[in-house]
């Protein structure tokens, strides 16, 4: 009789750890993309896309945002600036999949201007990379327009404010555990 109950215990036990450990494996990410309109003379003179596009994206539209935006007041305040123009904001959870993968997110903005993708990478310790290209309203002289790009991989730890920057194009990601 001891047996089957002890059995039945163990499955039960496994079951459970199983599900603690996915929660566990389940991230909110939030990024906020923002245009700076200062001077600036350091800006590249890019007009041909330099992503290297994984081929394997989640697309962000297909993905429920969450309501939770802890950056909210941070952007409200840089937002008041007038050289600042919000590009996007969205908070989105991932999971880890198969293998400890995490797809990289298709991030496009509404206008069509910005488009790229970012990417959680489960190490230890953690990595993010970020790698978007926003469309300037300025041209070259064959009516090309130019692009700025971020392009940056970092390690960072859970719950940190990272910071992107570009002479014309900023970005804020925040990572957290659920």
């Amino acid at each position: 009789m001891k047996k089957p109950i002890g059995f039945s215990l163990c499955i039960l036990l496994s079951a459970l750890s199983c599900r603690i450990n996915a929660e566990g494996n389940r991230y909110q990410i939030e990024l906020l993309v923002f245009e700076q309109g200062v001077q600036s003379t350091a800006v590249s003179r890019q007009t041909d896309s330099l992503i290297h596009w994984s081929t394997a994206l989640t697309e962000l539209s297909g993905i429920q945002q969450t309501d939770s935006k802890m950056l909210q007041d941070g952007a409200s305040k840089l937002l008041q600036r007038p050289s600042y123009r919000l590009i996007m904001h969205n908070t989105w959870m991932q999971s880890v999949g198969p293998g400890g993968v995490i797809l990289p997110m298709h991030i496009k903005s509404e206008d069509g201007r910005l488009d790229g993708f970012i990417q959680l990478r489960h190490n230890q310790p953690f990595e993010l990379i970020v790698d978007f290209e926003e469309q300037s309203l300025q041209t070259d002289s064959m009516g090309k327009r130019f692009l700025y790009r971020i392009n940056e991989k970092r390690s960072f730890n859970l719950n940190e404010i990272q910071y992107f920057d570009h002479p014309k194009i900023g970005a804020i990601v925040q990572v957290s555990q659920l």
